[in-house]
């Protein structure tokens, strides 16, 4: 789940965009795709291979502003 809050305020020189977020808010794990690697052959018909899990980005929160003129 991603959370993003953001306020504008009006000034004479233009508009200021103030807002904050959270990416992976509950900081899950998050499987991106799976690193395949080290193939054993069992048999001829038979085989596996060794599977790592390579994981997503974790919580990040961020910041920032905007000014439009």
């Amino acid at each position: 789940m991603d959370i993003r809050a953001s306020r504008s305020f009006k000034t004479h020189r233009g508009k200021i965009l103030l807002l904050t977020e959270i990416r992976n808010l509950y900081n899950r794990k998050n499987i991106r795709q799976y690193n395949y690697s080290d193939v054993v052959i069992h048999s001829i018909n038979s085989y596996s291979f060794n599977k790592e899990p390579i994981e997503w980005l974790p919580l990040i929160p961020s910041f920032g502003i905007s000014w439009e003129f």
